[in-house]
Parts: structure tokens; sequence; C-alpha cells
């Protein structure tokens, strides 16, 4: 069930909206991310999500741990790419930076207690909001819960479980890859504060306008129980369609910086002949020498670098047409979550649809058929001066021969 408006106190349906019976008049949030359980390619089936909770449970700012035994066990893989902060020119031009995630079929589920005064925040303006959180994790799906007195949503909320997740998977020989909304970017989740309601109709994912501030969306539980189990329901209420959506933004991602290395090439190949012209235009002077000689093997160089920008252009469009598919299923599949990603699916989908390397293709054309044209000259004169040196050595031979 999902509306998309609502009066305060009440669903579109006008049933009723009942709150948490929470001491106080707490009120709880709760932030998705899509952190990564990286694992090198030939460890993929040595893990269980067990091990990470053994691992916690040696870290006394966590006080509880559990996980669901009643799930049936195991573990799936994906592929994903690194930003291009994380990885290589190589790597991104050719893909060989892809890494390995292992997500879970059951949630780890873990209370964390830390002093505000020791959190991370993630402005001078702003402060952690509570000393205890609760958190679902399956290996790529985040979800950390909190409660608060005050309405508003503060952005250093749940901050501080990124520091203490990534140590103990890195305990394990394994690497936490948070995908934030940009490399340059230090916020670890969606973009999208909910607060968690109760409501005895909601059913499967209830995402809603929140009554309380119209800017932002609440989720729904039927009833409410311990806390980690609550954070656990909304762990797999979410699921779905934060696992498409990862996928669809680190696409994206990969996208957005190919075309980045794509432009970069392209500078240095004008770059070389800007530089080739102005020596050029200088004729040959003695103060030309240095710099004609610097230069030498300009002309390879632009080749290559124009053959990877050619890589890099085919690549897009082979990535374009996965991403493509990807909106398009989270347009049609995942509409229960769009309130949920949809700070986010607009931003990354902007920015992608954005690109044109339609003007780069034809400077890099350009170009190729200059260096192509120039060796053709080159070549022709050659012959010519070669038929002409034969033709003259022929005549002469024959004289001496009289």
């Amino acid at each position: 069930m999902m509306a998309n408006s609502q009066q305060e106190g009440t669903d579109s349906n006008d049933q009723t909206l009942v709150e948490p019976p929470m001491l106080g008049g707490l009120t709880t949030f709760a932030r998705v991310g899509t952190w990564f359980w990286r694992v090198e390619a030939g460890d993929r089936y040595e893990w269980d999500i067990s091990h990470v909770a053994d691992q916690l449970k040696l870290d006394a700012r966590v006080v509880q741990v559990k996980i669901e035994e009643s799930m049936p066990g195991g573990m799936s893989e994906k592929d994903f790419f690194p930003d291009e902060a994380r990885s290589s020119e190589e790597g991104v031009f050719t893909g060989v930076d892809v890494f390995t995630v292992v997500t879970s079929n059951r949630f780890l589920t873990f209370e964390v207690r830390v002093p505000i005064k020791n959190q991370p925040v993630h402005s001078d303006l702003d402060s952690a909001p509570s000393d205890t959180y609760w958190v679902a994790w399956n290996g790529l799906t985040a979800v950390v819960m909190w409660e608060q007195g005050e309405p508003y949503r503060p952005l250093s909320g749940g901050q501080v479980v990124v520091s203490i997740l990534r140590e103990a998977v890195e305990g394990i020989g394994a690497s936490l890859y948070v995908q934030n909304c940009n490399p340059g970017c230090d916020f670890q989740f969606l973009h999208e504060t909910l607060r968690v309601v109760t409501d005895p109709d909601a059913y499967l994912l209830d995402l809603r306008i929140d009554p309380l501030d119209q800017e932002h969306v609440a989720i729904a539980l039927p009833l409410r129980r311990s806390s980690l189990l609550d954070v656990e329901c909304l762990g797999v209420m979410v699921n779905g369609g934060i696992e498409s959506f990862a996928e669809f933004k680190n696409l994206g991602r990969r996208i957005i910086d190919l075309e980045n290395q794509i432009r970069g090439n392209l500078g240095h190949i004008l770059g070389h002949l800007n530089a080739s012209n102005l020596i050029a235009a200088e004729g040959w002077k003695l103060s030309s020498i240095a710099p004609r000689w610097k230069g030498r093997g300009w002309r390879r160089e632009v080749r290559h670098l124009i053959s990877r920008t050619w890589l890099g252009i085919s690549n897009v469009d082979i990535l374009r047409r996965s991403w493509d598919e990807q909106c398009a299923w989270l347009e049609t599949n995942e509409q229960d979550a769009m309130l949920l990603l949809a700070r986010d699916f607009r931003s990354d989908m902007s920015s992608v649809r954005a690109l044109d390397l339609t003007p780069v293709a034809e400077t890099v054309t350009q170009v190729s058929n200059g260096l192509d044209n120039r060796t053709v000259v080159t070549a022709t004169a050659f012959g010519a001066l070669a038929g002409g040196l034969a033709g003259f050595m022929g005549s002469l031979l024959a004289l001496l021969v009289q």
C-alpha cells in the first residue's frame, strides 16, 4: 500500500495511523545505504555472514548481534565497478577493476552504542542525534535506525556505524565499499531519511509522504516489536529496490567516469596538436630545435590516445544500454520503492542522460583523418622521390654503359 498524500493522523484510505508508543515523545528514523561486502574473486565461496557477526561480537561498541536462524542460509554474488577515485585510468577504460560483492540471504542485525561526543559529524553545524543505533545488513543493503527527541533529520545520524562495520569486515580479510552519491561526497546513505511509523494495515513495502514533513518520506510497519526485529523488517522491505538501484547507480557512475577519462584523452590529443602547430609556425630556427626534439614521437602518442578514446566510447555505448535497461526495470518493477529512491534516482538519471560524446567522436575522427592524410602525403612524396631517384640512377647507368 502506498499513498502519495495524506492528512496528519490518517492515511489515504482514512485509516488510523498509530504512532509507536515510545517514552519521551521519541521519533524513530531510518537511513538506507548501499554498503558492499567486497571479496577477492577466488574467496567468494568461503564467506558466511556469521563470520562478520563473530567479529562484531568482539567490538565493545556493539551491544548485541543477531542473525535470523529460521531463514535459510546461502550467499549470492554480483560484480560492481569502483568509482574513478578508487580505480585507475586503465581500470576505468578496460573494466579490469571490476570486483565481486557477496550478499547473504539473511540479514545480520546488531545494536551499536557510541557516546554522541565520540561520533563523526557530517558538518560543524550538525550533531549526532543518538548514542544508540540498530543496524540491518546483508552484504549490500544497509539500514540504520535510531530514536531521537527532535523532529528534524540530522545528517550525522548513523554515520558512526560505517567504521564499526568496516572494521568487522576487514577483520575477516574482506573490505567494505560504500557507494556514495558521488566520489566527492562523504554522506554514506541515500539522501532520503525515513520516519518510521506504525500502521496496522501496512503491507509489504509501505512508503508514504510524511504527514509531519511533506518534503520527506515515512515508512510504515504493521506493528512494533523489538528494535532489532524492526530494523530487520525494514531491511527485508527495501532490499529488492535497493539492490536494483545499486546496480543502476553503479553503471551510471562508471559511465560518468568513462566520459571524464575520454574528455581527458581528448584534451591530451588537442594539446599535442597545439604544441606541434606552434613549433611549425615558428619555422626552422635554432630556438625550435629543442622543442622539436622534445616533441618527437607525438603522432604515435596521439594515435594511441585516439585508439583508447574509441575504446572508451564503445564501452560507454555498451554500458549505456545496460543502464537504460536497469532504469526501465526500476521505473516499471520497483514503483513501491521510488519514494525512497526518488532524490538519488532523479539526480543520477539526469547526469547520465545529459552526457553526449558526439562532439568528442567528431573531433577524434577529424584528427585521425588529418593524421592519415599526412601519412598518405608523406608516403606519396617519398614514393615520388624514390621513383625520381631510381630514374636518375637508371639514366646515369645508361650513360656510363655507352
